[in-house]
């Protein structure tokens, strides 16, 4: 039943309940105190309908008509009547207080239970709250314990990387996870712009959560697609030598939390590139003479045996110089071991400079130096070390007011005409020096 419907069904009951009740007063006048109870229907339907002030406008006017209508009624007339007429009108208010009592207390118990049932919807909306957030905070640590979980691994592999593009590409790889809806760049070398700069003059990471409204920068220095930014200087033994840039065209896209996870990952990488090349140091000074410059001894080993494997398999010779500088004691007895220290660095360079590329100067020991020819039989190497000798000879040295020069001894030996072996082959060059030593110093013996 519609709103329309329900509005006139309302009027017309008690309408017609009146005209009923009205008529049969008139048809049945004497019948008055049977009659008129009548109209406490209409009382009683405003009552249960919850219109109270309809409700108690008919109970005015009914007990004003239960009171004044006896009194010019010809048909009740006597006493009796009119007090059962009175009592009706009593009883029709006391049922009237009675309803008026029961409705407040329903209404009482009503607000009661809307209280309950709204207490128990905030109860259930602290609930559905708490819950959200418990489920936001678990997904934020699972995020978070998934994001350490793989840079734990990231870390791990990082360590194992040789090559500093490597531990680029892992950084990037890494940062493209976390950061897979922004743009992110790490370039090698001077600031690119003055975002960078500032990066650079601070030495401290820039971070700019809304381009529109940051303080550092006016809106338009920042390109159009840029609204939210992180800047990370990438350190090499406590010097700038980069930049890592993260940008995204959202504003607010990127957090406080998310610069650390970005200065975290820069800082890994950069103690792996330190690491890297303090490694790299301690490679070259296993293999490379701290005075000199040139291999040492144990790196002269590795190499014979190469050079060795590589010639047996290319059926191509190679030849092994070993040179000694003459009357070296006495450089460090009578001018003193700095003397002495310059003059094996001025003899490593000449042996250096000498040789190519693909040749090998070591320092074998002391004043005695090895020079491995790959790929030269012995007329050449008898060339090269008489260059050398030559060379070696023409140096002048001013020690203590005075100016001296050196002259340098050396045995060739050829892979595979004078020997077969690695220690064979240096036995062989080493006694052609000593024969040369015995033979009057600054000469070249090969036989």
């Amino acid at each position: 039943m519609d709103a329309k419907r329900v509005r006139v069904f309302n009027f017309t009951l008690p309408a017609f309940i009146l005209l009923a009740t009205s008529i049969l007063l008139l048809e049945f006048e004497r019948f008055f105190i049977y009659i008129f109870p009548l109209y406490s229907f209409v009382f009683i339907w405003y009552a249960f309908q919850k219109e109270k002030e309809t409700q108690f406008l008919v109970l005015f006017v009914l007990s004003a008509f239960g009171f004044i209508y006896p009194k010019f009624s010809s048909e009740i007339g006597d006493i009796s009547s009119s007090v059962t007429v009175y009592a009706e009108v009593v009883v029709l208010w006391f049922y009237a207080s009675m309803l008026s009592s029961a409705n407040r207390k329903r209404q009482s118990n009503i607000k009661e239970k809307m209280r309950e049932i709204n207490a128990n919807y905030e109860n259930i909306k602290n609930i559905k709250s708490e819950v959200e957030r418990y489920g936001n905070h678990r997904e934020s640590l699972l995020k978070r314990i998934g994001f350490h979980s793989e840079l734990s691994g990231a870390i791990r592999k990082i360590a194992s990387l040789k090559s500093v593009d490597e531990i680029k590409s892992q950084m990037l790889s890494l940062l493209e996870k976390y950061f897979s809806d922004c743009r992110i760049k790490a370039e090698i070398g001077h600031p690119a712009d003055a975002f960078e700069r500032w990066v650079f003059d601070r030495k401290s990471s820039l971070f700019v959560r809304d381009a529109s409204s940051d303080k550092k920068f006016a809106s338009r220095s920042f390109p159009g697609e840029i609204k939210s930014m992180i800047i990370v200087p990438l350190y090499f033994f406590n010097s700038i030598i980069g930049f890592l840039r993260i940008t995204s065209d959202v504003p607010e896209r990127l957090k406080y939390g998310e610069l650390q996870i970005a200065e975290l990952i820069s800082s890994i990488c950069s103690v792996s590139m330190e690491n890297l090349s303090l490694f790299e140091k301690v490679e070259q000074l296993a293999i490379k003479d701290s005075l000199t410059g040139l291999f040492t001894h144990r790196a002269f080993e590795d190499r014979m045996e190469e050079e060795i494997l590589r010639a047996a398999r290319t059926k191509i010779p190679f030849s092994l110089i070993m040179a000694d500088i003459d009357h070296f004691k006495r450089y460090n007895d009578v001018y003193g071991h700095q003397a002495g220290d310059e003059v094996l660095k001025a003899a490593a360079r000449v042996f250096s400079s000498s040789i190519r590329d693909v040749d090998f100067a070591a320092r074998y020991g002391g004043e005695e130096f090895a020079i491995i020819l790959t790929a030269a039989g012995k007329k050449d190497a008898v060339s090269m070390a008489e260059y050398m000798r030559k060379v070696a000879g023409s140096l002048r040295f001013e020690f203590g007011g005075k100016e001296t020069s050196i002259t340098v001894s050396f045995g060739v030996a050829e892979f595979p005409s004078d020997a077969t072996i690695s220690s064979q082959v240096v036995r062989a060059a080493d006694e052609r020096l000593y024969k040369a030593k015995k033979s009057g110093r600054n000469r070249v013996v090969y036989e």
